[in-house]
């Protein structure tokens, strides 16, 4: 499998062992990401420079208002954008050589 092929080559996003990287078309380009303990989604906003009217179009199915999704508690789901992150692709390691839970 090629390094690039569920990111088209460009777009990444940090991993954590917890979240989930989803192929099927209609989730392209998306992460399902859980908050951890004492995470918020403005927190997680603003460490991944994510602007909160993105997340919450990519979220508006999930939560009545978009007050609601900034009270998400630890343990639900946010979808996030996948994107570009500031390193060379040769620094990734390739698809298959670690295990995403």
């Amino acid at each position: 499998v090629n390094q690039n092929s569920f990111a088209n080559g460009e777009n990444y996003f940090k991993l954590g062992s917890d979240s989930k990287l989803l192929t099927h078309n209609s989730y392209q380009n998306r992460l399902f990401y859980t908050l951890k303990t004492g995470e918020t989604v403005a927190d997680l906003s603003k460490s991944q420079d994510i602007n909160l009217s993105t997340i919450w179009s990519l979220n508006k199915h999930l939560y009545s208002s978009e007050s609601e999704m900034m009270k998400a508690a630890p343990g639900q789901q946010i979808i996030l954008p996948l994107k570009k992150l500031p390193f060379e692709y040769s620094a990734l390691p390739l698809l298959g050589s670690a295990p995403l839970v």
